[in-house]
């Protein structure tokens, strides 16, 4: 156990070090010793009579070899109203210059507005929106051999071409290109440097998730000649939870709610009509809330095509209701009219009724039963001490199952529907699902 304990501890402590080492050394092949007199050396070096800073290396001869490597700090935020994406960054360069070759074992230090005594490549993001250049915190290393290093500390929001027919699964590709302003390939050539050029300190996105990163070189020519690009490209993976909380969590809620008026008196029509127009309010109200910050593209998106179902289940429940009231007020017209002397008893199935009859014609042909199913009946004479007559419900017609006549009639065609109802929205909604979910993880 001890044994273990120290071999975790130097293993977390050797971890330690290393991310230490990756992050706080930028640079660690260059002699980082002070040079004695730095001040004097460069004015002396960087006197208008030996040092043009406006003049490129090797002017007049090949091109200056430019390596630039990015050392992300944060990604900022990721914005689909205005399709662009901010960044904290490190922009380190690299190049060759021999007019400030000291010769001087160490490395002579250029901070803040000082490096603006030297040549730099006038390097620019060419997707850039917004672009915002911390003067204070650059830095300029200059060692014995005229090697330059510049690295500047940058604010920076590019465009990024977005594509929402997904979201809010849906996965973002963000690029940043990088290029030369004013010097052709001729002049000035740009590389990544090193096999992984971009180094990113912190991953962490409030709504996304960063995948990977993938670099590439392009010769882009323009009217005013070739030019060397430099394209990084940042992959982004959207995280569904806000959404599933606060958008398809109430909406669910809300289609299931809707159903409740199935379970109602049917002649409650107020209520159940209170109820349909409140979910759809409610609906509607999402779908306006999820495009609030999504910018007026021509295409549904995925939680709009939900959405849009779920508003289409709601409206169509209050529809039901509707439909399952007039066919009761029909059907209750309908037995208002007919010809009755007198009210006859109800019966239910299996029952038998001792009523004096005087003659067939007062015999009603149909009963109810307790849940609104209309039967027919059948006469029969029983010749009793007392000579009543009796009646018998036919033995032929089964009870209803579970709430659901067994026979259809215009009598009962409401509670019908009220009963499919019942059955048919809960499954309808749940393949809804199915088929909608399956699609949006493929």
């Amino acid at each position: 156990m001890i044994i273990f304990t120290v071999y975790f501890s130097i293993l977390l402590l050797h971890q330690g070090s290393a991310e230490k080492a990756s992050i706080v050394k930028e640079r660690d092949d260059m002699d980082r010793r002070e040079i004695p007199n730095a001040t004097k050396l460069m004015e002396r070096m960087l006197h208008p009579n030996n040092y043009d800073k406006n003049a490129r290396p090797n002017a007049g001869k090949k091109a200056v070899e430019v390596y630039l490597s990015i050392g992300v700090q944060a990604f900022t935020s990721i914005k689909e109203t205005n399709m662009e994406f901010t960044t904290s960054m490190f922009l380190r360069q690299e190049w060759t210059d021999l007019r400030l070759a000291h010769g001087m074992d160490g490395t002579l230090s250029l901070g803040g507005k000082d490096v603006d005594k030297i040549w730099r490549p006038d390097t620019y993001f060419n997707n850039n929106n917004d672009y915002e250049l911390h003067a204070e915190n650059q830095l300029a290393l200059i060692s014995k051999y005229g090697e330059v290093y510049f690295s500047a500390r940058m604010l920076v929001s590019a465009s990024c071409q977005m594509y929402l027919q997904n979201f809010p699964m849906d996965v973002q590709k963000c690029s940043l290109v990088l290029e030369s302003f004013a010097y052709t390939n001729d002049h000035v050539s740009f590389h990544w440097k090193w096999s992984k050029p971009i180094t990113i300190f912190n991953k962490e996105l409030a709504e996304f998730d960063m995948d990977k990163w993938e670099i590439v070189e392009i010769n882009q020519t323009y009217v005013a000649g070739r030019y060397r690009n430099l394209k990084v490209s940042f992959t982004f993976r959207r995280r569904l939870g806000f959404y599933l909380i606060n958008f398809y969590v109430p909406c669910v809620v809300m289609v299931m709610m809707s159903w409740i008026v199935f379970w109602m008196d049917c002649d409650s029509i107020g209520e159940r009509i209170s109820l349909g127009i409140t979910t759809i309010l409610t609906i509607v109200f999402l779908l306006g809330s999820s495009n609030s910050t999504m910018p007026r593209v021509s295409y549904p998106k995925m939680i709009d095509w939900y959405l849009m179902g779920s508003f289409l289940f709601v409206f169509t429940t209050l529809i039901m209701c509707l439909l399952i009231f007039m066919l009761n007020q029909m059907s209750r017209k309908e037995r208002v009219s007919l010809p009755l002397d007198r009210p006859h008893p109800v019966l239910t199935p299996n029952s038998t009724a001792t009523t004096p009859m005087t003659s067939p014609e007062d015999i009603s042909h149909y009963i109810a039963d307790c849940q609104g199913a209309v039967y027919p009946i059948m006469r029969s004479r029983l010749h009793t001490q007392r000579k009543k007559k009796t009646l018998v419900m036919n033995p032929k017609f089964s009870k209803s199952f579970c709430g659901f006549p067994s026979h259809v009639t215009r009598g009962n065609m409401g509670l019908v529907c009220n009963q499919l109802c019942r059955i048919l929205f809960p499954v309808s909604f749940l393949v809804f699902n199915a088929a909608y979910w399956t699609v949006l993880a493929s």
